[in-house]
């Protein structure tokens, strides 16, 4: 049904998959496997006690910071998928998480993104709202969420 699919990988992600359905889903279909995970840009800046200080974490030492996390994501979250799956992965930077996995998607040639959700629901989600509705909302090609 589908040739490759686009998994945005976080903590989360990781914590809840069910791989064993992944595997068997990618397997029937022949499909490729691409994990994708979105880190912002820009580091926060961390300020001494006195709130004036200048001790922050530098944009390339973010970065390294940033692509050492995403390594760890993609390798802990390829352990568990069958070793018959072929995998690949994408790391994007950018601020805005939903746009960064379309962005992942676009660059890689996904048929189709499968996500997670958090299941947020009442204030936290008026609060911080659904990186999954808003991929669905604006994706071009189909969202499976698991």
């Amino acid at each position: 049904m589908f040739n490759h699919f686009l998994i945005p990988v976080d903590d989360y992600t990781l914590e809840h998959a069910d791989f064993a359905r992944l595997s068997t889903m990618a397997q029937r279909d022949a499909a490729r496997i691409t994990l994708a995970h979105v880190s912002d840009p820009l580091p926060a800046v961390f300020y001494l006690q006195n709130g004036f200080g200048g001790d922050y974490i530098t944009v390339p030492d973010h970065r390294r910071a940033c692509e050492t996390y995403a390594a760890r994501l993609f390798r802990s979250f390829s352990e568990h998928l069958s070793s018959s799956v072929k995998v690949d992965h994408i790391h994007v930077f950018n601020s805005d998480v939903s746009a960064g996995i379309l962005e992942a998607a676009k660059k890689c040639a996904a048929d189709v993104i499968l996500m997670t959700s958090h299941k947020r629901s009442g204030f936290k989600a008026l609060l911080l709202g659904s990186e999954t509705r808003e991929v669905m909302a604006d994706a071009r090609l189909p969202v499976l969420v698991l």
